[in-house]
């Protein structure tokens, strides 16, 4: 079985439609190869858990083999778990910026959590916890951290020269399980117009005193960052997790919303598009004649892997002479980076290396 079917498989399995009929029919014929190509499929995208939760809430658990079964029931809880502790770090992390006014609004997975888009707290596996920052109060956030058993993470290098998104990662040194990220942007700064930071901070909403973006913007928010900070376009890819954040961020909007966000711009197209693919409930828009050749050789990445891997190279290509261009321009301008990049170039070899064949 190709991994587009299983994909496929996945995607009917995480729809909140009523297929449980055409499930019994396709899992009930699987074999061991093929759970453990959905397990290895659904791990990748991280998707397990609401894998786990969309068979239980359909009663189809009893397809699943025993083992499998018992499983991802474990694997869930230990997720619920953590987002619970986790939710926790972002109620005390929400209290101390308020009382500071300082301007802010978690996004990504706390968000959608916070928000209850979700009907069981375990089925997004959350990694840091972001937040986004008035710039001009940026620095302030950071220290009010640090005061308050927040460190830094080991440093990125370069991070004197160049402006991230986000600043440096702060772990919590009384057990807090979720790195924090503050953002000064969304996105990364060339594309700052395409989701303008301040926007989204002066029309944020509150959830039991807990600021995230709208129901708009959290949908933006998932489109934009994979596409543009996860070089989605350039890959010409789609990821499930980003998928199924977007169908359950999708459920209270109306069609002429989904459309006009379809209208802002190719990344928001592609995305929908590339979504629709797999998650065939919605209506379909018709893609601007430039974008259709694009979602074409999408469609041919997903059933060919031959294709699938020329695609790769390439992207992994475009991303890494980029990187390399605009470090070469630094080491010419600026001294002081060239005596860093010299001192360190242990570092700077692997981290190269670690680019090129991630």
């Amino acid at each position: 079985m190709f991994s587009y079917d299983t994909i496929q498989h996945i995607a009917a399995i995480l729809k909140f439609e009523n297929n449980q009929t055409y499930l019994k029919s396709i899992l009930g014929n699987y074999h061991e190869t093929d759970w453990e190509k959905l397990v290895k499929i659904g791990s990748h995208h991280l998707v397990l858990p609401p894998i786990y939760c969309r068979l239980k809430q359909k009663k189809l658990l009893d397809i699943l083999p025993k083992d499998l079964n018992n499983y991802l029931t474990e694997l869930t809880q230990i997720n619920r778990n953590r987002n619970n502790a986790v939710f926790g770090q972002v109620k005390e992390l929400s209290s101390l910026l308020r009382q500071q006014n300082i301007e802010h609004v978690f996004l990504k997975g706390m968000a959608l959590i916070s928000a209850n888009y979700f009907e069981d707290p375990g089925e997004r596996m959350i990694g840091d916890i972001d937040i986004l920052v008035k710039e001009s109060q940026l620095k302030e956030a950071a220290s009010l951290l640090l005061r308050n058993n927040y460190e830094y993470k080991t440093s990125t290098f370069g991070e004197k020269y160049f402006e991230y998104h986000h600043d440096l990662s702060l772990i919590s040194k009384d057990g807090g399980l979720a790195p924090v990220e503050l953002h000064r942007h969304i996105l990364h700064s060339h594309y700052d117009k395409f989701l303008i930071s301040q926007n989204v901070l002066e029309n944020k909403e509150n959830y039991h005193n807990i600021f995230i973006p709208s129901k708009y913007h959290i949908l933006e928010n998932i489109i934009l960052n994979f596409e543009i900070n996860d070089y989605g376009h350039i890959y010409n890819t789609i990821g499930i997790r980003n998928m199924y954040d977007y169908i359950c961020s999708t459920n209270s909007i109306s069609q002429n919303i989904l459309e006009s966000l379809f209208k802002t711009s190719k990344f928001h197209a592609l995305f929908i598009k590339k979504t629709h693919f797999y998650f065939n409930n919605f209506k379909i828009f018709e893609l601007k004649n430039n974008h259709k050749f694009i979602f074409y050789l999408f469609g041919i990445a997903q059933k060919k892997v031959f294709f699938k891997n020329i695609r790769n190279y390439w992207a992994k290509s475009r991303i890494l002479m980029n990187i390399v261009s605009i470090r070469v321009k630094l080491l010419i301008l600026n001294a002081n980076y060239r005596k860093e990049v010299w001192k360190d170039r242990n570092r700077v070899t692997k981290l190269f290396l670690f680019k090129l064949f991630k």
